[in-house]
């Protein structure tokens, strides 16, 4: 996309006029025949782009109608998707994969109506092929620390008319990738350059997963340019203008301009910890931040309820091994297995149902895992506390929002702090970070490292 279309686009307005759009089916080997039309593709409020093709033929009854046959509380199958390749009037060409057309026809010929979330296309370049670039456009200001400042100078002649001078840049560097965010009024752009690192689809969306966790924000890109192997890729996505905003904080409180560069040393922790993991496409400690986002569009309760699954997720899968059961306890558990198999007094079913009880003593609890950060004064001990109240309630359905308003507010917050802990604990993050389960959100300082 060339810069004059970018705003717009991120200010919703948007329309592909297209002389020639191919739908092909989705599987390979489908007997259904590709399709050829006219039409546009539009943008909506809702997230979606719009595509109608026109056809001068009609289809078939059985193609117009066919979603009737279609059994209620069934997965929708590959078959009945389209890929699509859209040819628009400048002589650009757009992809989009899987979507379901919804078929329309009448005497004079037919036409195509459907849903698409995302398009892309891709030009080749003589740019250097060695030096990776990424651009990732959202169409909102989000708020972060700038620490560089841009100077913009008119010129008439050889005098200078105005000169503005204004921060609104950050530049820094992790992992071998220089970063640059702009901030722009309505929307942001997160720039990176590398020669070093390779910018495949895993590594963008690891890129963009730090920096939704350092600004809590919950929203996709709307333009992502990348420049690799001598081609640049454009995609496009149908965000939605209207947003509901989450409440949840990011994990370090910053004002707009601020010296130090705590927020971008978490940002490169995350993102060296993200970039182990080659094979998720979505990171999975990224998946439960992400519900913790959402769940502060909601109520407390289904915040609390989130916070408290997350943090067992997040000790059972990524912290299971720094607790292991004693020998004394599997030893007492082998002799009450024993009395319960020996007994003749009690009958099969029950048996059955006490052993699966003594099994699960086998594998670590959350709490275990918990408790022994805890003991290694590695996570706050009053957090920690707080946890085990909030988690109690949840867990056995208790709703508290309504009774003591303030209190549950700050227990839901010291728990999204230790939510915090746990992430710098993993991703070996020492530095500066928000206690927002004290009032006035005193800045301190996270010193915990796991053997």
């Amino acid at each position: 996309m060339n810069q004059k279309d970018i705003e717009p686009f991120l200010q919703g307005r948007f329309e592909l006029d297209c002389p020639i759009i191919e739908l092909i089916p989705f599987e390979p080997d489908s007997k259904k025949p590709s399709l050829s039309g006219s039409g546009f593709i539009s943008i909506s409020e809702d997230g979606h782009f719009n595509l109608k093709v026109y056809f001068s033929k009609s289809f078939s009854i059985d193609e117009t109608f066919e979603k009737l046959g279609w059994e209620a509380g069934k997965v929708i199958g590959d078959e009945f998707y389209y890929n699509l390749i859209a040819h628009d009037i400048q002589g650009n060409t757009w992809h989009a994969e899987r979507f379901i057309p919804d078929k329309n026809s009448g005497p004079n010929g037919s036409m195509i109506i459907g849903q698409i979330p995302e398009l892309r296309q891709i030009q080749e370049t003589n740019i250097d092929k060695n030096k990776n670039f990424l651009q990732l456009y959202f169409n909102e200001t989000i708020k972060v620390p700038l620490n560089t400042v841009v100077k913009e100078q008119e010129t008439v002649g050889d005098k200078t008319r105005r000169l503005k001078t204004s921060i609104r840049l950050a530049r820094f560097e992790a992992i071998n990738i220089d970063f640059e965010i702009e901030v722009r009024d309505g929307y942001t752009v997160l720039s990176a350059a590398t020669d070093e690192i390779e910018l495949n689809d895993i590594n963008i969306n690891r890129i963009f997963e730090a920096f939704c966790f350092v600004t809590a924000n919950p929203e996709f890109w709307s333009i992502l340019i990348i420049r690799r192997n001598g081609a640049i890729e454009t995609r496009v996505r149908a965000v939605k203008t209207k947003k509901i905003k989450s409440r949840t904080p990011p994990p370090i409180s910053f004002q707009k301009i601020q010296e130090n560069k705590s927020v971008w040393q978490l940002f490169e922790s995350y993102l060296k910890h993200g970039t182990s993991n080659n094979v998720d496409f979505y990171h999975p400690i990224s998946r439960l931040f992400y519900s913790i986002l959402e769940s502060g569009k909601a109520s407390l309760d289904v915040e609390a309820l989130t916070l408290s699954v997350s943090i067992e997720s997040l000790l059972n899968d990524e912290l299971s091994h720094l607790y292991s059961i004693s020998s004394e306890l599997n030893k007492n558990i082998e002799c009450v297995e024993q009395i319960i198999n020996e007994s003749e007094i009690l009958d099969a079913d029950f048996k059955n149902r006490i052993q699966g009880s003594i099994s699960a003593m086998k594998k670590a609890r959350a709490k275990d895992i918990l408790f022994v950060l805890r003991d290694g004064e590695l996570v706050d001990r009053e957090l920690v506390k707080t946890y085990g109240e909030l988690r109690n309630k949840t867990a056995h359905g208790v709703r508290d929002s309504g009774a003591d308003i303030q209190n549950y507010f700050n227990q839901v917050s010291a728990v999204l702090v230790l939510f915090f802990q746990l992430v710098f604990l993993i991703i070996k993050y020492n530095g500066e970070y928000t206690d927002y389960g004290s009032y006035q959100y005193p800045t301190k300082i996270f010193e915990g490292r796991l053997p």
